[in-house]
């Protein structure tokens, strides 16, 4: 993951900075993107949406999703969605559930109090909105307090 994080700031044009640990025989990363650790915030490492075992060296960047989370040990849920992206007409209704890990190998359940694209989620997770009505590309991210906030949800209005 120490790799992955330096080619996409290669790719994409940002930095971070580390301090190996040799305790752990790792290198524990400080700051990515100018965002620096904090005495009880960190950086940490997920795999799909669950807290990794290794540090970044050891973790390699293999089946599953990978994801640098900041403050990742302070949070109670990471949160993804029911749907990728969706493909709708002007003004069509698109409905999604958000979905809450809770970083401890738990499947995923429907979370409420969760905002997304102006609507908040209900006990069932669920949340319904209105596309656009212009044609184009559109992303949203579920957020949530005391979470990490959802990998985006990529909507084309046609």
């Amino acid at each position: 993951m120490i790799t992955a994080i330096d080619a996409a700031g290669k790719l994409n044009g940002f930095g971070f900075d580390g301090t190996f640990v040799s305790q752990f025989d790792d290198f524990f990363i400080n700051t990515i993107v100018g965002t620096s650790q904090t005495s009880n915030q960190y950086w940490g490492i997920l795999r799909d949406l669950t807290s990794t075992s290794a540090g970044g060296c050891e973790e390699y960047d293999s089946p599953g999703e990978g994801l640098w989370a900041f403050d990742a040990f302070n949070k109670n849920y990471f949160l993804k969605l029911s749907s990728d992206y969706a493909v709708v007409k002007p003004g069509d209704t698109v409905s999604l559930t958000i979905l809450g890990v809770d970083g401890n190998w738990v499947p995923a359940n429907p979370i409420s109090g969760a905002s997304f694209a102006g609507q908040t989620s209900g006990a069932n997770g669920m949340v319904d909105f209105t596309a656009p009505s212009t044609p184009g590309c559109y992303q949203y991210k579920a957020e949530r307090s005391n979470a990490i906030r959802s990998p985006a949800f990529h909507l084309t209005v046609m």
